[in-house]
């Protein structure tokens, strides 16, 4: 524990009254000025660790977050057990009447400062939406006092944590008269999609990791038989970062069908893609193209407008 922690974290109770001393009116037992934390996250679908059938999303057992106190560079580790959040080490306000302005984020990075948090690596991706937990990031910020919530900081409601990278969701589906169609791969590709950020919680933003190469392809691949797309469709969800206005999106496939390897690609996808935003895409697989049924934006939910969209394929062996 660094010692610029030592003003919140007081491991005795003799240390604890010596530093809050000038701070209080009067004498306020060790237990009740103790910290503790709620969190929830912001949205109805796709959580960092959890995501059941019906799209709600929850925190759950196990989870680790990073909280800066006031003014502190450092983060505190906080993890679920089975009903609470629990810090590290003990921590306490240093008075019940001011408002302190507490930030937090997930997951837990022990080298994180708080300019400096390092963001997940989203060239790893599998383009399963089980897995998307593995790469999300969140964040969140409040300010309040010890009396706001008895001594919780409550980051719950209009304080919730918020993810911070672009959620794309595809679903493949063939027409009903095709012969059996088989996906090799799937790409996306655009500016910057993939390239590494740390967050910077004094700038409220993504910052790009100087020293690394930007990363613009995200090429996913069904093993050497492939996968036969099912009737009822084929789902892809990749998280990406958010891009520029006029930033294009490419979205491209390779598929086999009646013995024909073909590869098909569209630009018709969301060049601008808000952090926060679920991009949400049904496509269906025709002989000659592509067709975009429907395209939804979201704030992480399934509702908006929708068009159509046609692109010419081509077999890969011309």
């Amino acid at each position: 524990m660094k010692k610029h922690w030592m003003k919140w974290s007081c491991m005795t109770v003799l240390a604890l009254a010596s530093c809050q001393q000038g701070n209080l009116s009067e004498e306020i037992s060790t237990d009740n000025l103790a910290l503790g934390l709620q969190a929830s996250i912001a949205g109805e679908i796709f959580s960092r660790t959890s995501t059941q059938e019906d799209g709600h999303t929850t925190f759950v057992q196990g989870d680790k977050i990073g909280l800066f106190m006031p003014e502190e560079t450092n983060a505190v580790l906080w993890t679920l057990g089975e009903s609470s959040w629990q810090p590290s080490v003990p921590l306490f306000w240093p008075d019940q009447k001011h408002d302190y302005s507490f930030c937090a984020f997930y997951p837990y990075a022990e080298e994180a400062e708080r300019t400096s948090i390092p963001m997940p690596d989203l060239s790893t991706q599998d383009g399963e939406l089980e897995h998307i937990g593995k790469y999300d990031f969140l964040v969140a910020e409040k300010t309040c006092s010890y009396q706001t919530n008895a001594g919780k900081v409550s980051f719950t409601d209009e304080a919730a944590f918020r993810h911070i990278y672009s959620l794309v969701m595809v679903t493949l589906v063939k027409n009903e008269k095709d012969a059996e169609t088989t996906l090799k791969t799937v790409a996306f590709e655009g500016k910057g999609i993939l390239s590494k950020h740390t967050y910077d919680f004094t700038e409220k933003q993504m910052q790009p990791v100087a020293e690394a190469p930007e990363a613009d392809n995200l090429l996913l691949e069904m093993g050497a038989e492939g996968t036969v797309i099912p009737q009822e469709g084929y789902s892809i969800a990749v998280l990406l970062n958010p891009t520029e206005a006029d930033g294009t999106l490419k979205f491209s496939i390779t598929y086999e069908r009646d013995g024909i390897a073909y590869q098909a690609y569209t630009e018709a996808m969301k060049g601008h893609l808000v952090g926060g935003n679920c991009y949400k895409y049904k496509i269906k697989i025709e002989k000659e193209s592509l067709i975009i049924e429907g395209s939804e934006v979201s704030d992480w939910q399934t509702e908006g407008e929708t068009e159509d969209i046609t692109v010419n394929d081509v077999p890969k062996d011309e």
